[in-house]
């Protein structure tokens, strides 16, 4: 069963309609909500696949609508997109349910070339190589264009293990932002380091540099730090998010959410008037049980009564067999 979270704001819950809301799509390039599978569903399509990552209950307790990462090689995989390295602004947002200490640092999410200074950025919770904000954990993001390695919004942060939260970065310009439950984190300084040394800076780099031709990876990058704990609702947007933007996002994640589940309603044509007949139904093709009632075809052409709920199905198959 595949189950499409529809975000439903309160104030339209009451009004029971669901408007569309336009901020949550402008601009968004990449949407793993992890209902079941790794697929990307935004526009673009570009589906991950997991790696030792399994499905899991959400912050809901809903079961198979997240991942779970074993903090050893658990991770998924989607291909590289030219927009996936940000020629301009962009947003990243992330709930997670931390559930070990970084050791030293493990990864939200990354493009990632490989270690030292190959080109990269990468989603971080864990001790920045910076000095400051080590040695506490914090939140931040990074980038490394083939030589300096830049340490962004640095926010000092350690959840409580296992309990889930939002994080969320955005790029405007040179100015990187770090937010978690939709409010604006204690950032701390900036810092480059190059050839050694670390240095200060108001903001951070214009564009992430190109040239980075590694796929995107959901709970790791480089090296051992493989995220340990649950991951979903992942998005990439090529804007930055506005404050309001980034409010209402995690309101709208944290409510109520509506399920669907697949279901099919069979129909039946060429029917012989005042035929009984009874529909069966098999997974083989060689056993077949019957379901619900046999009627009677008042017409050539019918529809089932009752709909059918797919859920959990591999395969079925449909027949009508005339009874007496």
């Amino acid at each position: 069963m595949k189950r499409i979270k529809l975000l439903l704001a309160t104030s339209l819950a009451l009004a029971g309609a669901v408007q569309a809301q336009t901020f949550l799509t402008n601009g968004l390039v990449a949407y793993y909500p992890f209902n079941g599978n790794a697929n990307d569903q935004s526009t673009n399509d570009n589906n991950g696949t997991p790696q030792h990552a399994v499905l899991t209950t959400d912050m809901l307790g809903v079961p198979n609508q997240a991942y779970e990462f074993n903090g050893t090689n658990a991770y998924v995989s989607a291909p590289n997109q030219s927009y996936l390295s940000f020629p301009g602004d962009f947003t990243i947002s992330v709930r997670a349910s931390i559930q070990g200490a970084p050791n030293p640092i493990m990864f939200f999410a990354g493009l990632d070339n490989g270690p030292g200074e190959l080109v990269k950025w990468f989603f971080y919770y864990g001790k920045s190589s910076a000095p400051i904000p080590t040695p506490a954990p914090c939140v931040g993001f990074s980038i490394n264009d083939g030589g300096h390695a830049y340490w962004l919004a640095p926010t000092l942060y350690t959840p409580v293990l296992g309990s889930w939260h939002q994080y969320l970065v955005t790029k405007s310009g040179t100015n990187y932002t770090m937010y978690i439950d939709g409010l604006l984190g204690s950032s701390g300084s900036n810092y480059v380091v190059h050839s050694g040394t670390t240095t200060s800076i108001n903001g951070g780099p214009s564009a992430i540099p190109s040239g980075i031709n590694a796929p995107l990876t959901i709970g790791w990058a480089e090296g051992s730090g493989y995220f340990n704990g649950k991951l979903d609702d992942f998005r990439i947007y090529s804007r930055a998010l506005s404050t309001s933007e980034v409010e209402q996002l995690y309101v709208i994640e944290s409510g109520p959410r509506v399920g669907l589940i697949n279901a099919v309603k069979p129909s039946f044509s060429n029917l012989t008037l005042t035929t009984n007949y009874q529909l069966q139904v098999s997974g083989d093709l060689s056993t077949w049980t019957n379901y619900g009632a046999a009627f009677t075809a008042t017409n050539t052409s019918m529809v089932y009564p009752q709909y059918w709920d797919v859920d959990n199905w591999n395969k079925l198959f449909f027949r009508l067999q005339v009874t007496p």
